[in-house]
């Protein structure tokens, strides 16, 4: 299983580096891709472009996925029971005031977020900072990853620039998806999803 992990995790990552670069210099902000490991988000690419503010953060890099918005798209998309038992009897710590800190709160986001398609942050990390996230899915139609660019707030302001970053996350995901054998052609959303794959709907049926 580990093997097996760690042979995916290469090729997720090889298949991930020139979508991000891509994305990092259409955008100019800085493009990052992470899996969820038990509770938190490991970072496995960074891209930056030519710009005077670039992310810190580095490979190998962990944040709490309750917090961090790559970790909350992931959870989005997952089974609410499952997301249920792999906090159970945790405390949820809390980075900014914007942090979920019990389920219930946790569980809001994540209906949010998945209604969203997306995973916005605002501050809710780093003061000054924005962000966004989008999931990518696998074969099997479940969240294995997740992508997000971030920069200054200004970088995200005006709902122009809202509009480009989020039409760009979401062909880079959907690509970067298909590409592991994921069928799907638009990213779920609550309200408005298109119809799950048999696979999935036999699995959470069974």
């Amino acid at each position: 299983g580990l093997a097996a992990q760690s042979f995916f995790s290469e090729d997720l990552v090889q298949i991930s580096v020139p979508v991000l670069t891509r994305l990092a210099d259409t955008l100019r902000l800085s493009a990052h891709l992470g899996v969820l490991d038990n509770l938190e988000v490991v970072y496995l690419v960074r891209r930056v472009p030519n710009h005077v503010y670039a992310s810190n953060i580095r490979v190998g890099s962990r944040l709490p996925a309750h917090a961090a918005n790559m970790g909350r798209i992931i959870l989005a998309h997952m089974p609410p029971d499952r997301v249920d038992r792999l906090f159970s009897g945790t405390v949820l710590r809390r980075v900014t005031p914007h942090t979920a800190v019990t389920l219930t709160q946790l569980h809001t986001q994540l209906a949010s977020d998945r209604a969203a398609g997306l995973a916005w942050s605002d501050g809710n990390f780093e003061a000054g900072i924005s962000s966004v996230a989008a999931p990518i899915f696998d074969a099997t139609d479940m969240p294995v990853a997740a992508l997000n660019v971030s920069g200054h707030a200004a970088d995200f302001a005006g709902p122009a620039r809202r509009s480009l970053i989020s039409n760009n996350m979401k062909e880079a995901a959907i690509e970067i998806s298909q590409r592991l054998g994921w069928l799907g052609t638009q990213l779920p959303v609550e309200g408005g999803a298109p119809a799950k794959t048999a696979r999935r709907r036999a699995r959470e049926t069974a």
